[in-house]
Order: C-alpha cells, then structure tokens, then sequence
C-alpha cells in the first residue's frame, strides 16, 4: 500500500524528466527556426540562430522548474488525499 510520497523525491523525479523532454522539444524547434530562416530569401539567420539557442536553454530550465513545482505539488496533494482514502494498493509479482 503506498501510503505517501516522498515530496522532493517526487519533485526532482518530474523536474529530471520534464527537462529531457523539454530540451529535446526545444531541439526541434531550434531545428525547425533554422530551417525556416535558411529556406526563405530574405530570413534573418543571426536571429534564427539567437533565438535557437534561446530556445534549447530556457525551454528545459522552464520544463524542469515547473517540473518540480509540480511533482511538489502532486506529491503534497497525494498525501493529503491518501490518509483520507488509506492510499493506493499495488500487487507486484
């Protein structure tokens, strides 16, 4: 039966995750504002390549903090909640 969850355990969890997915979106995106400014003719380049690089830092920082956030959050609620209802019950074999 789990009871409760570990609260920062919980939040560095979702914060580790958000921020590979969220630094792999960001790649693309980066990827994609590249592309775009090297196809059309009159593309600013230097810009595209500013904003890329924006992008591929600030989107994991963002993704992982609100990941902590979050998973805080989550796991704080799900406490709360669990010594009302007794908890989940998982069976492993």
């Amino acid at each position: 039966m789990v009871r409760s969850l570990g609260v920062l355990a919980a939040g560095r969890v979702l914060a580790l995750w958000a921020g590979v997915f969220y630094l792999v979106l960001g790649l693309v995106y980066a990827g994609l504002l590249v592309t775009k400014a090297l196809v059309m003719t009159d593309g600013d380049l230097i810009g595209a390549l500013v904003a890329a690089l924006a992008l591929v830092v600030a989107m994991p920082l963002v993704g992982s903090l609100s990941g902590l956030v979050l998973g805080i959050l989550g796991a704080l609620v799900y406490n709360l909640v669990s010594k009302l209802a007794g908890g989940i019950e998982i069976e492993i074999d």
